[in-house]
């Protein structure tokens, strides 16, 4: 696994500025995730274990400050990170 972070900066609801880093392979999971791409089929597409991609999804929502995979996956198509 690369070990590369990519870094993005969002603006949240209330206009403030939030930075966050996402690897490599977070990002290929949220674009999966916004494809509707459920733990299981994310798995199966990356050759890794349902849990393995479920704790990717995890880190993404608490990196991107989400309470759900939907939000993580309405951010990365509102601002355009694909």
């Amino acid at each position: 696994m690369n070990i590369l972070q990519i870094r993005y900066v969002m603006l949240d609801r209330k206009g403030v500025k939030i930075m966050f880093k996402l690897t490599e392979r977070e990002m290929e999971i949220l674009e999966l995730m916004t494809k509707g791409l459920n733990n299981t089929e994310i798995g199966k597409s990356l050759n890794i274990s349902k849990h393995t991609a479920k704790s990717h999804v995890c880190a993404i929502i608490k990196k991107l400050k989400s309470t759900s995979r939907s939000q993580a996956s309405y951010w990365a198509g509102k601002y355009n990170l694909f």
